[in-house]
């Protein structure tokens, strides 16, 4: 969570490639209220900072502005996402794409832009925003298994902070490896070890757990 004078700071006068803003609990637009807070922040936020990256030096910026759920819980959680820059390509202004993303195709799209090693768990699958998968030559993908329209991703499955039914620390799979890129290095030195790697649930599939479809832990590995 970055205050707005320092993010707009940190775009003054330097070339910062990434910025990640998450809004405060107040300000997530989960209420009237909020939602008229949160609006407010983003305008200003996206004003500053073109407004500051006018100068022809200035990489071309890119803001991606998501939400983390439609808490329509009776419907598919599908929400939009806004792609906004001088980044986006002319002829992309205005159009919309349907290509089937979720919030781990913002990291795989850091990793390819930036030809990053990967995180070894869905980042791996996830497609990357096609208009920089055109460039960095990446897949694009459909659901099979289920097919979008079987999919819900409403709800979590429990994680190992979860009170009520606490599950393992999901152990990444290191040896996924997506158009060229790898697992990071230190990623592989904790969590390589053929013990661990044999409970491993990621494939490098496009199709992600959720609460409706939670992962399956291989034989003899503990839950």
């Amino acid at each position: 969570m970055t205050p707005i004078s320092l993010l707009l700071r940190n775009f003054r006068g330097t070339s910062l490639h990434l910025s990640w803003k998450t809004q405060i609990s107040t300000a997530k637009g989960h209420s009237s209220f909020s939602v008229c807070l949160c609006s407010s922040i983003i305008i200003i936020i996206i004003v500053g900072v073109v407004t500051d990256l006018t100068n022809p030096s200035s990489p071309p910026p890119l803001f991606s502005l998501a939400f983390d759920e439609n808490e329509t819980y009776e419907e598919q959680n599908r929400i939009s996402a806004l792609l906004l820059g001088n980044a986006i390509p002319k002829h992309l202004i205005g159009t919309t794409d349907d290509t089937f993303y979720n919030h781990y195709s913002e990291i795989a799209t850091i990793e390819a832009n930036w030809d990053l090693p990967t995180l070894g768990r869905h980042d791996v699958g996830a497609n990357v925003f096609a208009f920089v998968a055109k460039h960095t030559h990446d897949e694009i993908r459909t659901l099979k298994n289920p097919p979008l329209a079987q999919t819900f991703l409403n709800a979590s499955y429990p994680g190992v902070f979860n009170s009520l039914t606490p599950a393992p620390l999901p152990i990444p799979n290191t040896t996924l490896v997506v158009n060229g890129r790898r697992v990071l290095e230190s990623i592989v030195d904790t969590w390589g070890s053929p013990e661990l790697q044999k409970c491993t649930v990621y494939t490098g599939a496009l199709e992600i757990a959720s609460a409706v479809n939670p992962p399956v832990l291989p034989a003899g590995c503990r839950a």
